[in-house]
């Protein structure tokens, strides 16, 4: 095989994260913490908090995926696939409430509202899975 043709081949582990609303850290992941605005549970035992997934000087955008808000060790738990789909999961039923609910700023979605959505769509949200 050529040189050339091994970089179509090789994922990227890491991109570049936003700085959001908030970073999700080793501690968070190390603890376990539980986030009252925790729109994904990862594979591991940790919460992802919808405000990783908020660019900190960005108004009525969503990250989701490798690219949310976190440290270095952090990011190495959230990264994985399941993460990255709930997190779209979150992020798409995020937007459709704030459009639905005719707001103008992604931040004043409820996030109770979306909780309730994000169970019924069957997410899971809470215990070690």
């Amino acid at each position: 095989m050529p040189l050339s043709a091994i970089a179509p081949r090789i994922g990227i582990r890491e991109t570049r994260p936003i700085v959001g609303e908030y970073q999700l850290t080793e501690e968070d992941v190390f603890n376990g913490r539980n986030f009252a605005d925790g729109i994904a549970k990862g594979c591991h035992h940790i919460d992802i908090p919808l405000r990783s997934l908020m660019p900190k000087k960005l108004n009525n955008m969503l990250n989701a995926g490798r690219c949310l808000s976190a440290d270095q060790p952090a990011y190495g738990t959230s990264r994985l696939m399941g993460n990255c789909l709930a997190m779209e999961q979150a992020t798409g039923s995020t937007a459709a409430l704030f459009v639905d609910r005719g707001l103008s700023n992604i931040r004043d979605v409820s996030i109770v509202e979306l909780l309730s959505k994000l169970t019924r769509q069957g997410a899971i949200l809470e215990g070690p899975h």
